[in-house]
């Protein structure tokens, strides 16, 4: 933050950074939500055959939500 702020312009700059930091940490947790959410909606069939997959551990730990629905376009 520059040093020659007006206290008007200090509280609008601590607006945004409050704003960003809530927007930030949404946004962080939304891969995992909507990987949440994916494997919510497979039926126990489809939840077993992604859980063999070679490639489980990766998606799994990085809760990668773009590979875990290419498993599953190529299962289902």
């Amino acid at each position: 933050m520059p040093d020659n702020l007006t206290k008007s312009d200090k509280q609008v700059w601590e607006y945004k950074m409050i704003d960003y930091l809530k927007s930030k940490q949404v946004l962080k947790g939304n891969p995992c939500n909507l990987y949440t959410v994916l494997m919510a909606l497979c039926d126990t069939e489809v939840w077993n055959q992604v859980k063999t997959l070679h490639q489980y551990k990766y998606i799994n730990k990085k809760l990668n939500s773009m590979t875990l629905l290419k498993a599953i376009k190529k299962i289902a």
